[in-house]
């Protein structure tokens, strides 16, 4: 992917595409690069997923009582999703 993308900036800018670091050349410069890719692969992999109407009805409802109460906070995981 850095490589397309040099690849691409070099036509505007030859200096600022050398200057892309690739993760694969230089992993101690992306620590957590792993972790991302990781993370990714399963985004990709519950994209697709359909979340309940009742869920999101759920949560929004908790979201409500636990703005009015402002004590304790708690998320609800599928609150954000746009996928129904």
């Amino acid at each position: 992917m850095v490589e397309l993308w040099k690849e691409d900036l070099t036509k505007v800018n030859t200096k600022a595409a050398e200057s892309l670091a690739d993760p694969a050349e230089y992993p101690n410069l992306f620590p957590d690069f792993d972790l991302g890719l990781i993370a990714e692969h399963q985004a990709q992999q519950t994209k697709s997923q359909r979340i309940p109407v009742c869920y999101c009805v759920l949560c929004h409802f908790v979201e409500e009582q636990n703005s009015r109460k402002s004590k304790k906070r708690k998320s609800c995981p599928f609150a954000g999703k746009t996928s129904l």
